[in-house]
């Protein structure tokens, strides 16, 4: 699973159906020079390696 809920295995299986409306979204905001703002909200996650 990743952050969004979304499961690696759902994406491979609808990449075909998904490429088209993330390539719109990606190339209008690279047109419009500007970036949704889900998309800047950091997901940052530390991670324990062990000791104090």
């Amino acid at each position: 699973m990743g952050p969004d809920g979304v499961s690696g295995w759902t994406l491979r299986e609808c990449r075909e159906q998904l490429v088209d409306p993330i390539c719109d979204v990606i190339n209008s905001s690279l047109m419009e020079g500007k970036v949704p703002k889900e998309w800047k909200r950091p997901n940052i996650r530390p991670i324990y390696k062990g000791g104090k």
